[in-house]
């Protein structure tokens, strides 16, 4: 039987190597994955508000991303790896999250099952009068924060990274614009193949969920599918979908397929 990408050229602008869990995955259908990482990471000097309280004094500790969960075992000491190892309260967005806790020796007590910080917020509960660590990356949105302390918790904010656009070699952009698709997974990622490619692109463009989807119709991208599930998985099956019903041909464009 054949794989449902079999043939197809998918360019993946997250940051992961050949071996990745979004690559695996599209290889896995059948598709010829091209990583072309349009961001980079970029490590904030330490915030003493991490140094101001031990890891094992807070109800919670809240993810959104599987960088944040690397950057922020990267800033604690020996004990505090230990505490965070043994934190029976640890939350993550989406599955990928929840792996990168997990290849530290922790558990995540709550994986909120889509990719959005919105889903995370209620896969906590009641958080009234409960302190809560949220490592996150500088520009990150303010919903976990807002929705947390409208909610009565005490929220810290350790901003840990920010994000770089990266740039892209003649002979790499030629091989993108002529991909059959290309996968966001962030609106970071968005704003920086934009700044770099336009907008004006053959390749079907797939987004991981809604919030990455708005974004790439704001900067003037156009989506031709969304994810149903907001997970990595999700993408390749929204691929898998649209493949499915449309032609095998880059030049045209296919109308909107909604995936929600």
């Amino acid at each position: 039987m054949t794989a449902p990408l079999t043939g197809r050229r998918v360019v993946v602008t997250r940051f992961e190597m050949e071996d990745g869990p979004l690559t695996t995955a599209l290889r896995r259908a059948g598709a010829e994955p091209l990583v072309v990482p349009l961001i980079g990471i970029d490590p904030i000097h330490r915030d003493d508000s991490l140094a101001s309280a031990a890891v094992g004094e807070f109800d919670w500790i809240a993810f959104t991303s599987a960088n944040g969960v690397r950057m922020f075992w990267a800033r604690l000491d020996a004990a505090d790896q230990t505490a965070f190892r043994l934190h029976p309260a640890i939350a993550a967005v989406g599955p990928a999250t929840a792996r990168a806790v997990a290849a530290l020796g922790a558990t995540s007590a709550v994986t909120a099952p889509e990719f959005v910080a919105e889903s995370l917020a209620d896969a906590l509960g009641d958080v009234n009068g409960m302190k809560i660590l949220w490592p996150r990356a500088a520009g990150a949105r303010s919903v976990l924060s807002d929705t947390l302390r409208a909610r009565g918790a005490e929220v810290v904010e350790v901003i840990l990274y920010d994000t770089v656009a990266r740039t892209v070699q003649d002979e790499t952009r030629n091989r993108v614009l002529e991909a059959d698709a290309i996968t966001f997974t962030s609106p970071s990622a968005v704003h920086a193949f934009v700044a770099c490619f336009g907008t004006s692109v053959a390749p079907r463009i797939v987004c991981i969920g809604p919030v990455t989807a708005n974004a790439a119709t704001e900067a003037g991208l156009p989506v031709s599918a969304v994810a149903g599930v907001y997970t990595l998985d999700g993408v390749v099956t929204a691929l898998s979908r649209m493949f499915g019903v449309a032609p095998h041909d880059n030049a045209q464009q296919a109308p909107p397929i909604s995936m929600q």
